[in-house]
């Protein structure tokens, strides 16, 4: 062995010792003189990315992982090394790439199929998750991490029962294993069964703090939305700020998971600086978390609003004492801002930790939007022919849909007790393609529900407000016309498959007052309800 042979495998030797003892700045200062000494070691470029990335510096690390993929080549265990990497920095079809790529050299390598199940899962391709993992079964059927793959997917899927067979299995190849646990407390949690729900997560989060659990803020997330439903405020908006946390599944993290360099805002008084609100989850929720604005203007703040680019001028309109702009962060460069014209920040979706602590402080989620005069008169027009009957929104379902959202919806065509009312004319604000259900509903009822080919319902979102606010009221199932009616204060009949989180302990929708909630019997079907809404609308005057 060379002078230099030697070196290189001195430094590598002592930079594993720093990295054993989690020591990652002085391991990455041994590893930057080791590469000179071999500037094609596809292991020695993954550990640098990898040191990086325990460094939080992200750019660094994906630069040194592209290098050690692509010098790999064929090197099985490195570019499997580098999928898990990318993996644990949510670069999900970075991770795929190289996954695939590693199990095409060895397809007997476990680690890599419970890599690449963790990826499809992430990305949301459950089923190609779970034809994964039921491979890997065939190479160990003891692997506790297998099963529970298999039934995380089974789970997204909507298969529940099928999936707690797959968390016993766990218990049964390990007791203590904890993600088991976890996953069957979710379980109880989409059953409705809160209260086991919120015992389990709780033994869970002792036992997890005990053991020093990498998985403790997922634990806290999903508690988080157990304790809202039965009304706990304080203690469940604390726990949902664990829903940044990269361990969340992408399915059901808060997101975008931005990056800032300057501080979280915490409430505190802040004269003469600035503070970014950012929009997080999707327009719904942006919506819904923006009736706590008026109360952070409310302290004379200066105040920059970053939201969804649909909703920018709706919002510009709505909080003149605002500094409003779209959603303005850098995909590539792990969402950091392209502004920096801003001392703090916080997202949307923690202003009620700050303002709704208690159902009497919703009191202050008063109608905020405000909508346009010329397109509020122009449907005003469009609707003039209908005087003296209810004039109604409906909305049934959402845009998004899946085995388990099925169950939350009802079918336009269960509408007839509804639809044949005469005293009503019916306005479609369902904002994804359904003209054949239209059409459809209309054929086996006899009757017409008012559409416009010039409103796109998805995109031109102040031209829905505006229509929405010319209506008598609105019929929803719980869709972002939810809380755009309700931010204009118009009275909504919402269709809910069971009272959640929204309804914070109450059988009311606290966020807007002029929102009732209809809620099947536990077991029954949404379309249960449609009954009970036309006794409503019958005995309601236009």
């Amino acid at each position: 062995m060379n002078k230099k042979s030697k070196k290189l495998l001195q430094l590598l030797r002592e930079a594993q010792a720093q990295i054993n003892a989690q020591h990652w700045s002085a391991a990455l200062a041994l590893m930057l003189k080791a590469k000179p000494l071999d500037e094609g070691n596809s292991s020695l470029l993954f550990q640098l990315g990898w040191v990086y990335m325990k460094l939080d510096q992200l750019a660094e690390a994906q630069g040194f992982l592209e290098r050690a993929e692509t010098i790999a080549g064929n090197n099985a265990v490195v570019l499997n090394a580098v999928g898990m990497a990318y993996i644990r920095m949510q670069l999900w079809p970075s991770a795929l790439r190289a996954l695939l790529q590693s199990m095409a050299l060895d397809g007997n390598n476990i680690d890599t199929y419970l890599n690449l199940a963790s990826a499809h899962y992430n990305l949301q391709e459950n089923k190609k998750s779970l034809e994964v993992s039921l491979k890997a079964v065939l190479l160990d059927a003891s692997n506790v991490t297998v099963h529970l793959n298999i039934g995380a997917a089974l789970l997204a899927m909507g298969f529940s029962e099928e999936a707690a067979i797959s968390f016993e299995t766990c218990m049964v190849l390990d007791p203590n294993s904890l993600d088991a646990q976890l996953n069957l407390a979710m379980i109880n949690a989409k059953q409705g069964n809160t209260a086991k729900a919120i015992e389990d997560y709780k033994l869970y989060l002792s036992k997890a703090q005990a053991s020093g659990h990498d998985y403790i803020h997922v634990g806290r997330y999903f508690l988080a939305y157990e304790l809202l439903k039965i009304g706990q405020l304080q203690e469940g908006w604390a726990m949902y700020e664990s829903g940044f946390d990269p361990a969340v599944p992408a399915y059901a993290a808060r997101s975008p998971a931005r990056r800032f360099s300057v501080p979280r805002w915490a409430g505190q008084p802040i004269p003469g600086q600035r503070l970014l609100v950012w929009g997080e989850q999707g327009i719904g929720d942006e919506i819904l978390f923006l009736s706590c604005l008026n109360d952070v203007l409310a302290t004379g703040v200066e105040l920059v609003l970053e939201c969804n680019p649909r909703l920018v001028t709706t919002m510009t309109r709505s909080f003149p004492g605002a500094t409003v702009r779209a959603a303005a962060f850098d995909r590539d460069k792990f969402n950091q801002p392209l502004f920096q014209d801003f001392d703090h920040h916080i997202p949307m979706g923690s202003l009620p930790s700050l303002y709704r602590n208690t159902i009497e402080d919703f009191k202050n989620s008063l109608p905020f939007v405000v909508t346009d005069e010329s397109q509020r008169d122009r449907f005003s027009r469009r609707l003039a022919g209908y005087e003296g009957k209810l004039k109604v929104g409906i909305c049934w379902r959402s845009g998004l849909l899946n085995a388990e959202r099925n169950k939350e919806y009802s079918a336009i065509k269960d509408w007839g007790v509804v639809l044949k009312l005469q005293n009503c004319v019916f306005v479609n604000l369902q904002y994804s393609d359904c003209e054949a259900e239209i059409v459809e509903a209309e054929a086996l009822y006899g009757v017409f529900i008012l559409r416009w080919s010039d409103l796109d319902l998805k995109n031109d979102i102040d031209d829905v407000l505006a229509l929405i606010e010319c209506l008598d009221l609105v019929i929803t199932a719980p869709t972002a016309v939810n809380p755009m009616a309700g931010s204009l204060g118009k009275a909504t009949l919402l269709v809910q498959p069971d009272f959640d989180w929204t309804n914070l302990g109450s059988d009311m929708y606290p966020w807007f007052a002029n929102t009732h909630c209809f809620v099947p019997a536990r077991g029954k079907l949404p379309a249960e309800v449609l009954p009970d809404i036309a006794a409503f609308l019958s005995q309601t005057s236009a």
